[in-house]
């Protein structure tokens, strides 16, 4: 998993998903980290995705839908 890179893309109304986006960069290296930052990124092509987000009447907001 580790020679793997990754992105990390989050979708935060409270701040919440955000703390816990910054908890897993954190802990994860950095030097394999392609893309940190909200769901409006375009054109992301790393193995592994970690995708965060707020529901919104029981989906994903509209953000991380699109």
């Amino acid at each position: 998993m580790y020679n793997e890179n990754y992105s990390i893309i989050f979708s935060s109304m409270t701040g919440n998903t955000r703390k816990l986006a910054d908890k897993i960069h954190e802990i994860l290296p950095k030097e394999s980290c392609d893309y940190f930052g909200t769901a409006d990124a375009q054109g992301i092509k790393s193995e592994l995705l970690y995708i965060g987000f707020w529901t919104d009447k029981g989906n994903a907001d509209s953000d991380t839908l699109d």
